[in-house]
Protein backbone atom coordinates (compact mmCIF):
# COMPACT_ATOMS: atom_id res chain seq x y z
CA UNK A 1 0.00 0.00 0.00
CA UNK A 2 1.31 3.48 -1.04
CA UNK A 3 0.40 4.93 2.28
CA UNK A 4 2.96 2.73 3.95
CA UNK A 5 5.85 3.31 1.91
CA UNK A 6 5.37 7.12 2.12
CA UNK A 7 3.38 8.64 4.66
CA UNK A 8 4.11 5.72 7.75
CA UNK A 9 7.33 6.46 6.35
CA UNK A 10 7.82 10.19 8.09
CA UNK A 11 8.33 10.53 11.51
CA UNK A 12 4.62 10.74 12.96
CA UNK A 13 4.16 9.39 16.68
CA UNK A 14 4.29 5.76 16.31
CA UNK A 15 2.62 3.62 19.03
CA UNK A 16 2.19 0.62 20.20
CA UNK A 17 -1.21 -1.86 20.66
CA UNK A 18 -0.89 -0.56 24.28
CA UNK A 19 -1.48 2.91 22.97
CA UNK A 20 2.34 3.56 23.66
CA UNK A 21 5.12 4.91 22.17
CA UNK A 22 7.53 2.25 21.90
CA UNK A 23 10.60 3.89 19.62
CA UNK A 24 12.26 6.74 18.30
CA UNK A 25 10.61 6.92 14.98
CA UNK A 26 13.50 8.90 12.75
CA UNK A 27 15.32 6.23 12.63
CA UNK A 28 16.20 3.82 9.03
CA UNK A 29 13.48 1.68 7.49
CA UNK A 30 13.98 -1.53 9.11
CA UNK A 31 14.61 -0.28 12.76
CA UNK A 32 10.33 -0.23 13.32
CA UNK A 33 9.81 -3.49 12.00
CA UNK A 34 12.64 -4.95 14.11
CA UNK A 35 10.68 -3.58 16.97
CA UNK A 36 7.48 -4.76 15.63
CA UNK A 37 8.96 -8.03 16.15
CA UNK A 38 8.51 -8.25 20.14
CA UNK A 39 4.79 -5.32 19.61
CA UNK A 40 1.56 -7.06 20.16
CA UNK A 41 0.36 -8.18 16.96
CA UNK A 42 3.88 -7.44 15.27
CA UNK A 43 2.14 -3.94 14.36
CA UNK A 44 2.32 -0.16 15.08
CA UNK A 45 0.08 2.58 14.39
CA UNK A 46 0.98 5.93 13.00
CA UNK A 47 -0.57 9.41 13.97
CA UNK A 48 -0.73 12.71 12.56
CA UNK A 49 -3.09 15.62 12.89
CA UNK A 50 -4.32 18.49 9.85
CA UNK A 51 -1.13 19.87 9.78
CA UNK A 52 0.39 17.47 8.21
CA UNK A 53 1.73 19.27 5.11
CA UNK A 54 3.63 21.87 7.01
CA UNK A 55 5.78 19.22 8.78
CA UNK A 56 6.72 16.94 5.82
CA UNK A 57 7.88 20.10 4.59
CA UNK A 58 9.83 20.42 7.78
CA UNK A 59 10.83 16.70 8.37
CA UNK A 60 12.86 16.96 5.18
CA UNK A 61 12.92 13.22 4.35
CA UNK A 62 14.61 11.89 1.35
CA UNK A 63 14.45 9.04 -1.03
CA UNK A 64 10.91 7.64 -0.99
CA UNK A 65 9.63 9.36 2.04
CA UNK A 66 10.27 12.95 0.20
CA UNK A 67 6.97 14.62 -0.61
CA UNK A 68 8.38 18.12 -1.13
CA UNK A 69 10.37 19.01 -3.80
CA UNK A 70 14.06 18.91 -3.13
CA UNK A 71 16.27 22.28 -3.05
CA UNK A 72 17.15 22.14 -6.56
CA UNK A 73 13.64 21.72 -7.62
CA UNK A 74 13.27 18.36 -8.68
CA UNK A 75 10.22 16.69 -7.98
CA UNK A 76 9.68 14.13 -5.33
CA UNK A 77 8.67 10.51 -6.30
CA UNK A 78 4.96 11.39 -5.51
CA UNK A 79 4.13 15.16 -4.40
CA UNK A 80 2.00 15.56 -0.90
CA UNK A 81 -0.93 16.94 -3.02
CA UNK A 82 -1.26 13.51 -4.60
CA UNK A 83 -1.56 12.40 -1.10
CA UNK A 84 -4.11 14.66 0.10
CA UNK A 85 -6.76 14.95 -3.27
CA UNK A 86 -5.97 11.18 -4.56
CA UNK A 87 -4.64 8.52 -1.86
CA UNK A 88 -6.32 9.79 1.20
CA UNK A 89 -10.25 9.75 0.33
CA UNK A 90 -9.97 6.20 -1.41
CA UNK A 91 -8.02 4.93 2.33
CA UNK A 92 -10.21 6.58 4.28
CA UNK A 93 -13.19 4.87 2.87
CA UNK A 94 -11.62 1.17 2.41
CA UNK A 95 -10.55 1.98 5.89
CA UNK A 96 -6.83 1.70 6.11
CA UNK A 97 -6.56 5.14 6.82
CA UNK A 98 -9.06 6.70 9.99
CA UNK A 99 -10.33 10.66 10.80
CA UNK A 100 -11.25 11.72 13.77
CA UNK A 101 -12.23 14.89 15.70
CA UNK A 102 -10.40 13.76 19.24
CA UNK A 103 -8.22 11.66 19.90
CA UNK A 104 -10.59 9.43 21.64
CA UNK A 105 -12.46 9.26 18.78
CA UNK A 106 -8.91 7.88 16.73
CA UNK A 107 -8.43 5.51 20.10
CA UNK A 108 -11.43 3.75 19.29
CA UNK A 109 -11.80 3.89 15.62
CA UNK A 110 -7.87 2.17 15.70
CA UNK A 111 -9.20 -0.01 18.77
CA UNK A 112 -6.82 1.06 20.69
CA UNK A 113 -6.75 2.17 24.73
CA UNK A 114 -8.31 5.81 24.56
CA UNK A 115 -7.01 6.37 28.04
CA UNK A 116 -3.46 5.33 27.42
CA UNK A 117 -3.30 7.04 24.11
CA UNK A 118 -4.48 10.41 25.14
CA UNK A 119 -1.89 10.16 27.66
CA UNK A 120 0.81 9.25 25.37
CA UNK A 121 -0.06 12.46 22.95
CA UNK A 122 -0.09 14.44 25.44
CA UNK A 123 3.32 13.45 27.07
CA UNK A 124 4.26 13.60 23.20
CA UNK A 125 3.02 17.20 22.83
CA UNK A 126 5.03 18.27 25.41
CA UNK A 127 7.86 17.07 24.58
CA UNK A 128 7.45 18.85 21.14
CA UNK A 129 6.49 21.37 22.63
CA UNK A 130 9.92 21.91 24.98
CA UNK A 131 11.48 20.83 21.84
CA UNK A 132 13.60 17.97 23.61
CA UNK A 133 12.60 14.37 23.11
CA UNK A 134 13.77 13.09 26.38
CA UNK A 135 12.15 9.97 25.75
CA UNK A 136 13.80 8.63 22.77
CA UNK A 137 15.88 11.20 21.37
CA UNK A 138 14.39 12.30 18.24
CA UNK A 139 15.44 15.31 16.44
CA UNK A 140 13.45 18.74 17.69
CA UNK A 141 13.25 19.29 13.79
CA UNK A 142 11.65 16.02 13.47
CA UNK A 143 9.05 16.40 16.10
CA UNK A 144 5.42 17.32 15.59
CA UNK A 145 2.62 17.54 17.82
CA UNK A 146 -1.26 16.42 17.23
CA UNK A 147 -2.86 19.56 18.53
CA UNK A 148 -4.84 20.30 15.25
CA UNK A 149 -8.28 18.41 14.12
CA UNK A 150 -8.81 16.10 12.31
CA UNK A 151 -6.68 13.79 13.82
CA UNK A 152 -5.44 10.85 11.09
CA UNK A 153 -4.11 7.14 11.82
CA UNK A 154 -3.61 4.02 10.16
CA UNK A 155 -2.31 0.71 11.45
CA UNK A 156 1.00 -0.48 9.63
CA UNK A 157 3.10 -3.59 9.67
CA UNK A 158 6.12 -4.88 7.55
CA UNK A 159 6.44 -5.88 3.80
CA UNK A 160 8.74 -7.23 1.39
CA UNK A 161 10.86 -5.07 -0.24
CA UNK A 162 13.81 -6.71 -0.89
CA UNK A 163 15.39 -10.56 0.09
CA UNK A 164 18.01 -10.02 2.83
CA UNK A 165 20.24 -13.32 1.59
CA UNK A 166 19.64 -12.83 -2.35
CA UNK A 167 20.44 -14.90 -5.11
CA UNK A 168 24.09 -15.90 -5.66
CA UNK A 169 25.65 -15.12 -9.04
CA UNK A 170 28.86 -15.08 -10.69
CA UNK A 171 30.58 -12.18 -12.82
CA UNK A 172 28.49 -12.87 -15.67
CA UNK A 173 25.07 -12.24 -13.59
CA UNK A 174 24.54 -15.85 -13.99
CA UNK A 175 22.64 -17.46 -10.78
CA UNK A 176 24.61 -19.98 -9.57
CA UNK A 177 23.27 -23.40 -7.12
CA UNK A 178 24.67 -24.38 -3.62
CA UNK A 179 27.65 -25.87 -5.39
CA UNK A 180 28.86 -22.60 -6.97
CA UNK A 181 27.75 -24.16 -10.43
CA UNK A 182 25.92 -21.43 -13.24
CA UNK A 183 22.03 -22.38 -13.17
CA UNK A 184 21.18 -22.41 -17.08
CA UNK A 185 19.19 -19.78 -18.55
CA UNK A 186 18.82 -17.42 -15.03
CA UNK A 187 20.65 -14.37 -14.73
CA UNK A 188 20.00 -11.94 -11.93
CA UNK A 189 20.30 -8.02 -11.46
CA UNK A 190 19.40 -5.36 -9.07
CA UNK A 191 18.42 -5.76 -5.37
CA UNK A 192 17.96 -9.19 -4.83
CA UNK A 193 21.17 -9.94 -7.10
CA UNK A 194 24.49 -11.10 -5.34
CA UNK A 195 23.41 -10.67 -1.72
CA UNK A 196 23.87 -6.75 -2.19
CA UNK A 197 21.68 -6.70 0.90
CA UNK A 198 22.80 -8.84 3.01
CA UNK A 199 22.63 -7.53 6.76
CA UNK A 200 20.56 -4.40 6.30
CA UNK A 201 18.76 -2.07 4.17
CA UNK A 202 20.45 1.64 4.45
CA UNK A 203 18.21 4.47 3.71
CA UNK A 204 20.77 6.92 4.44
CA UNK A 205 21.58 7.28 0.74
CA UNK A 206 18.73 7.41 -1.90
CA UNK A 207 18.36 5.23 -5.02
CA UNK A 208 21.81 3.28 -4.21
CA UNK A 209 21.81 -0.08 -5.80
CA UNK A 210 20.19 2.56 -9.36
CA UNK A 211 23.91 2.24 -11.16
CA UNK A 212 25.06 -1.08 -9.86
CA UNK A 213 21.60 -2.34 -11.31
CA UNK A 214 21.99 -0.30 -14.80
CA UNK A 215 25.77 -0.99 -14.94
CA UNK A 216 24.81 -4.81 -14.44
CA UNK A 217 22.12 -4.98 -16.63
CA UNK A 218 24.22 -3.59 -19.33
CA UNK A 219 27.02 -5.74 -18.72
CA UNK A 220 24.31 -9.47 -19.04
CA UNK A 221 22.73 -8.11 -22.13
CA UNK A 222 26.54 -7.53 -23.96
CA UNK A 223 27.28 -11.27 -22.51
CA UNK A 224 23.84 -12.68 -23.98
CA UNK A 225 24.60 -11.09 -26.96
CA UNK A 226 27.69 -12.41 -27.88
CA UNK A 227 26.20 -15.83 -26.91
Amino acid sequence: MLFCLWMASQPWLKVNKDGHRFINESGTYENILHADEYNKGHCHYTLFDSNWTKYVQQFKMHGCSRLYPFENGADPNIPWQVFQKKYFPVLLEKGFLMKADTIEELAEKLKLPKKELVATVKRYNKLVKDGNDVDYGKEPFRLSPLDKPPFYGAKNTGDILCTMDGIQINTNMNAIDTEGNPIPGLYVIGNDSGSYFANTYPNLVTGMACGRTVTFGRRVGKYLAKL
